[in-house]
């Protein structure tokens, strides 16, 4: 302990923390640089820059005749508008397109197969010769009778590459082969 009566600090101890706004305690190793002066100290504040000066952006007022904010406006509400009644023209109504019975042709992969007519035309292929799958000859003399699901049922039932499936392919002859269309499709009902 030390001489001091009023002291709790022991002999040969480290020094007691400094008071608080004072001066911090030297460095261990006992480095002679001085500490850097505390904020604001030394340092003259900034002058206001003279009336007339420069000024920034954010500091600027806005002209009191300034009609840019309405001019932006009303051309985004013209494009608006105008996107708007270009999705309304452009979603088009069928109506003028052609609406009678007859039958037109569209090609598909290379091959023409008939629009749906209403009108079943008559089969060009006798289903002879396909093959022994009773439940798939079957199908083939259903087709040729004019059921139509039943052409789509060989066509998806049979062997890939099949006479079965060339067969319910052609909806017994009355459309090209490899036309993409099923027969319901092609002849519904």
């Amino acid at each position: 302990m030390s001489d001091d009566p009023g002291s709790t600090r022991p002999s040969g101890g480290p020094p007691p923390p400094p008071p608080p706004g004072g001066p911090p305690p030297p460095p261990v190793g006992g480095s002679t640089v001085p500490p850097p002066p505390p904020m604001g100290a030394g340092v003259p504040p900034v002058p206001p820059p003279p009336s007339g000066a420069w000024q920034t952006a954010a500091e600027e007022p806005a002209p009191s005749g300034s009609k840019t904010g309405l001019i932006i406006g009303a051309v985004i509400a013209a494009l608006v508008i105008i996107g708007v009644g270009a999705f309304f023209l452009t979603r088009g109504d069928d109506d003028d397109e052609a609406s009678d019975d007859t039958a037109a042709e569209v090609t598909v992969a290379g091959t023409t197969a008939p629009q749906p007519s209403g009108e079943l035309p008559p089969p060009t292929e006798e289903p002879d010769g396909l093959g022994d799958d009773a439940e798939l000859n079957a199908l083939a003399n259903d087709c040729y009778d004019g059921d139509m699901e039943a052409c789509d049922d060989l066509f998806r039932d049979s062997d890939l590459g099949s006479e079965y499936e060339r067969y319910g392919d052609t909806c017994a002859g009355r459309q090209p082969e490899g036309t993409l269309v099923f027969c319901t499709v092609t002849f519904p009902d």
